[in-house]
């Protein structure tokens, strides 16, 4: 398969997360055929937060270099996403009352702000920083979008003219190009790639949604209008905004993440302990952090633990085997991570930019298919296995309980490493 004309050009996208949503929104705005499926009812609750970035920059108060990164989805998306998409901001519940997102990094034992994460006010299409609350965004991105959940896949093969998908109700679908962005237990790089596996965390992470009264949530806005992020070695957390609520309340999600030790068990009994069991041990874990972070832990309650608990997978692809269109894959299909310096989203959403202009112009000009998805993998591989390395540095550096920010780490990750 080498050039297809723009006619007869699809791609079939696995997974309605932010990744596969943006990318449908790219090609859509340029007149590509598309079909996004979805294994979910549609109705599960994503509730996290994820930060977009123009670039991210840490400031300490200490007045050390900041720390610039290169996750810039920002640019990208707002290029290519469709005019009517333009306003990523109104993901962030500080858009509707008019505040510049920001977090602020918190001693864990003393419980002083060390330093903070900001943005200017957020004019729409201007923003530098955007925290947006997962289920807002996914709605912003599937505007205008026709997505097929209850779509399980089974299997695929190539053939000469593309890929053929078999779903697991017995529906069979051809396209150009297969895109997995089905997360990282990813069905699609199973069948790929058949001989690798993601690697599970050290981490056990418990998860838990509150509502606040304003009096209650007013100590972390006078620190950062996000939220805060709080590390010692072993344990990382954060506390941040998710929605404002009628009469001043607001919902806010908490994480917890202790490193667990070989043998200690912890994975094995986070998986099946009940919801009052969770939320014990988040209390124990927690119970030297400031008042209102406790106090959060606490109003939560068994019923807004989450339950189990998401099991963190840390995905570095190896390059030499992943290049096998018409068959690709972005987001945390490719490179998943724990998510301790806040990059996961940023680059998904990046590979889904990548990926789609690839895909434009080899569509537009009867371009090599095949080249064109091995470009982007070239870009995407060497990139994804930094910033979960970059992840895994800035776990074992993170230490706020000394007083100090994570240095950003160096290292050498290329293609082939």
């Amino acid at each position: 398969m080498d050039s297809i004309p723009a006619a007869d050009f699809k791609v079939l996208i696995i997974g309605a997360g932010v990744a596969g949503l943006a990318l449908a929104q790219i090609l859509r705005k340029r007149g590509l055929a598309f079909e996004v499926f979805e294994r979910d009812d549609g109705a599960r609750n994503q509730g996290w937060s994820v930060g977009l970035d123009k670039y991210v920059m840490m400031l300490s108060k200490s007045k050390r270099d900041p720390l610039i990164d290169v996750s810039r989805c920002l640019p990208s998306l707002r290029s290519l996403l469709p005019d009517e998409l333009d306003f990523l901001e109104q993901a962030s519940p500080n858009f509707a009352v008019g505040k510049p997102d920001g977090y602020a990094f918190v001693h864990s034992k003393t419980h002083q702000s060390l330093g903070a994460l900001e943005s200017p006010l957020q004019e729409p299409g201007k923003a530098d920083f955007i925290s947006a609350e997962r289920v807002l965004l996914r709605r912003t991105l599937s505007r205008h979008l026709v997505v097929q959940y209850g779509k399980r896949l089974a299997s695929f093969q190539r053939d000469s003219d593309g890929v053929a998908v078999n779903f697991t109700d017995g529906s069979i679908v051809h396209g150009t190009v297969l895109v997995g962005a089905d997360g990282a237990n990813s069905r699609v790089r199973s069948q790929l790639l058949s001989d690798f596996k993601s690697t599970p965390s050290q981490y056990v992470i418990l998860h838990g949604n509150v509502v606040l009264a304003a009096e209650e949530y007013a100590p972390v806005l006078e620190q950062a209008n996000t939220g805060i992020i709080i590390g010692e070695p072993g344990l990382r957390a954060y506390d941040v905004l998710a929605e404002y609520l009628a009469d001043g309340k607001a919902r806010w999600q908490w994480a917890v993440a202790w490193k667990s030790e070989e043998g200690d068990g912890l994975h094995a009994w986070s998986e099946e302990a009940t919801a009052q069991e969770l939320h014990r041990k988040a209390t124990k874990w927690t119970e030297h952090f400031p008042d209102y972070f406790r106090l959060a832990v606490q109003k939560t309650g068994a019923e807004g633990m989450q339950t189990p608990p998401i099991k963190l997978l840390e995905t570095v692809l190896p390059v030499e085997t992943l290049f096998q269109g018409p068959v690709t894959l972005l987001g945390d299909a490719a490179h998943s991570m724990v998510p301790f310096r806040g990059t996961g989203a940023n680059t998904a959403l990046q590979d889904a930019c990548d990926l789609g202009a690839a895909l434009i112009k080899a569509a537009q000009a009867g371009g090599d298919v095949q080249q064109a998805l091995r470009e982007y993998e070239q870009v995407m591989v060497p990139r994804g296995r930094r910033i979960v390395l970059e992840s895994q540095a800035s776990d074992e550096q993170f230490d706020m309980s000394g007083g100090r920010l994570p240095p950003r780490p160096e290292l050498d990750v290329g293609v082939g490493a």
